[in-house]
């Protein structure tokens, strides 16, 4: 059994029209010049840990820019750098008291997902991260390599889940083609008349998830944009009307 999308040229029309009107904004030009144009390099642990932590707390919780979460990210939290977990490192007492001061919803949950992965890195995992990353630093990745790292990492990392597995590759700036499907896109989608409701939960099951990047990623080729820009040019339609 096959199923098939089929796209109408006004389908088509009005994406393009869309990341047009967008297109000029910082955050869409600054994703396009990292994601697409820009010269990949190795990824540093510290810079993957930030990452990471910040798929963990953007779930579930406002994240624009006068949040409780972007003001964590952007602060001088020692959660958020890896190095600060050698030795001793935090307790997880200590973790959800940072969390809960800094404004944070579900902070034992979250917590619990850093403890975790920290433990996975430190045994050994960041050799295979590393091997997983490395992989996308070519100029010519294809649309099944990048699937196939961020379905390893959202099967082997606390939190993340088919959406923040691509949201962490995508900050990293490794991925054109897979993207975070968020309320910003579903939204956006929604707008341009895309036939099928999405909504948080529907889009955590793996299948429909990637049933439904299929078709976003086979309506931005016949746009002539990378999905990556238009998931840009969703954040900041939102982000406008906020």
């Amino acid at each position: 059994m096959e199923i098939v999308w089929k796209f109408e040229n006004s389908d088509v029309e009005r994406v393009r029209q869309f990341v047009s009107a967008h297109r000029a904004h910082p955050f869409v030009r600054g994703r396009v010049e990292k994601n697409v144009r820009g010269a990949r390099e190795g990824v540093k642990k510290n810079d993957f840990w930030r990452a990471y932590v910040g798929c963990l707390v953007t779930t579930q919780q406002s994240s624009g820019d006068d949040s409780y979460v972007s003001k964590f990210l952007k602060s001088r939290s020692e959660l958020l750098r890896f190095s600060a977990w050698s030795g001793e490192g935090f307790q997880l007492s200590e973790i959800e008291a940072e969390l809960r001061g800094a404004g944070l919803r579900r902070n034992k949950t979250i917590a619990k997902q850093m403890l975790e992965t920290v433990h996975l890195l430190q045994e050994g995992e960041w050799g295979n991260a590393t091997a997983q990353l490395s992989s996308l630093l070519g100029a010519d990745v294809s649309r099944k390599e990048e699937r196939c790292v961020a379905e390893y990492f959202a099967k082997k990392y606390a939190g993340l889940g088919p959406k923040q597995s691509r949201n962490l590759l995508q900050t990293l700036g490794l991925t054109k083609y897979e993207i975070p499907l968020d309320s910003r896109v579903s939204k956006a989608l929604q707008k341009l008349g895309f036939p099928i409701k999405l909504t948080a939960q529907s889009l955590a099951c793996k299948h429909f998830y990637v049933f439904t990047l299929d078709a976003v990623q086979e309506l931005c080729v016949r746009a002539d944009v990378y999905p990556c820009e238009f998931d840009a040019c969703a954040f900041v339609s939102e982000e406008k009307r906020t």
